[in-house]
């Protein structure tokens, strides 16, 4: 995963949440009626209204009252972001489907300058142009035929001494459609499959393709769906759940070779360091996954996406392989899309 840093000036705290300080301006208020009575859409466009005028007049003496706190620093960009281009590289296919992923990150430290704690507009509009510049690399330098956008999430990752704050991209993009053998797969590491071909995936990929086969593309002919408040569960894990979390009921027996989680773990590693997952065993786990998904889904919330990794862990005592999940939830909007956003 490649890792990019960049540095910003601003402020902010972490629940995501869609408030707001001062109105926008009346400029181009009456195209903002035209975006329907839904309450998030207007606040969505909105701020995207309040970007298009700071990029136009960033020294305008009334842009200085537009600030925004953490919180909602967070949520207007996430929400503006996943607004955009939810609608603007839409899923073309058929319901029944079958993808892969690409996935990366990208971190802005933005810094502490207002007594006040609030980030100004045009502080917001600066960094969702380069989350959205670095969102489109992703989408460019994904290779498929038909690609799609999935999610973007921005997390915060804490303060510095300094008490600038961290975010974090969180990017994903489908590729539609990806047809792959049904024998078995190496269960990490983008070993490929059992017969040694398909190097570069590997059994985590072959789950969250399986996966995609239990999701819905929600569309309408007059707009499209989009999510807001993106975040993993708040687990203590950051929103990862490992197979020790999940251990199999009493009484219920493992239909896999290896160990009784539900998720994949094998602590015999160290004598067989690339076992391998047979098709059967995949779907057995895919189950599973889902099971665990709709028991950590928050009220009012749908799961927007499930990152799934391949982890050696190892001590004096034991060597396993296993895999972790992260499931990620959001509120599900329908949107009219009325106002083009370009």
């Amino acid at each position: 995963m490649a890792i990019m840093l960049f540095v910003i000036v601003f402020i902010s705290s972490c629940k995501k949440e869609g408030t707001y300080s001062k109105e926008t301006p009346s400029i181009n208020n009456n195209s903002l009626m035209r975006a329907g009575d839904d309450i998030v859409e207007n606040k969505i466009v909105k701020f995207f209204l309040r970007m298009k005028y700071v990029r136009e007049n960033p020294n305008n003496v009334e842009c200085k009252e537009w600030n925004y706190t953490t919180d909602s620093t967070v949520w207007y960009i996430e929400a503006a972001l996943n607004y955009k281009y939810a609608y603007k590289w839409q899923y073309e296919g058929e319901e029944i489907h079958s993808d892969l992923y690409n996935i990366d990150s990208s971190f802005l430290v933005i810094n502490s300058n207002n007594s006040d704690g609030v980030f100004n507009i045009v502080k917001l509009q600066q960094t969702f142009d380069i989350f959205a510049l670095e969102l489109e690399k992703l989408y460019q330098n994904t290779n498929a035929d038909s690609k799609f956008f999935v999610l973007n999430d921005i997390m915060v990752k804490g303060l510095t001494s300094s008490n600038d704050l961290k975010l974090m991209q969180f990017m994903v993009i489908g590729k539609a459609n990806q047809i792959l053998p049904q024998n078995g797969w190496i269960w990490g590491l983008n070993m490929g499959d059992c017969s040694g071909g398909n190097q570069g995936i590997d059994a985590t990929d072959i789950i969250m393709n399986k996966l995609s086969q239990q999701r819905s593309q929600l569309q309408r002919p007059t707009g499209h769906w989009g999510f807001v408040s993106v975040d993993p569960i708040l687990n203590g894990q950051n929103g990862w759940i490992y197979p020790f979390d999940v251990p199999i009921a009493n009484g219920v027996t493992n239909p896999t070779p290896f160990a009784n989680y539900l998720l994949f773990y094998t602590d015999k590693g160290a004598n067989d360091p690339h076992p391998c997952i047979s098709n059967s065993n995949l779907d057995w786990y895919v189950n599973n996954i889902l099971s665990i998904e709709a028991l950590n889904k928050p009220l009012n919330e749908e799961i927007s996406y499930t990152e799934i990794t391949s982890t050696v862990s190892s001590s004096m005592q034991t060597y396993g392989l296993i895999h972790e999940i992260r499931p990620r939830y959001g509120e599900l909007v329908f949107y009219k899309y009325i106002i083009p956003i370009d």
